[in-house]
């Protein structure tokens, strides 16, 4: 079964923060959110808005097309 949108976006920005070093905490303050959000993202739990997506987005310091090229 396809995984869906929200668990790959959980996965991609899970191995882009870990390919940079950054803890959870780190990358939620480079974004502006806290560092639970950032863990239910992760995890996919949680179906981040249009303005919580660009955040995400900036705080790896790419476009949100950068950041949905699974």
């Amino acid at each position: 079964m396809e995984e869906n949108i929200t668990k790959k976006l959980g996965l991609r920005i899970a191995k882009l923060r870990k390919e940079r070093g950054w803890s959870q905490i780190e990358y939620a303050s480079r974004c502006g959110i806290s560092a639970n959000y950032v863990g239910n993202i992760e995890r996919g739990e949680y179906n981040p808005t249009i303005i919580v997506i660009e955040k995400l987005a900036l705080g790896f310091n790419m476009t949100i097309s950068e950041l949905f090229k699974f």
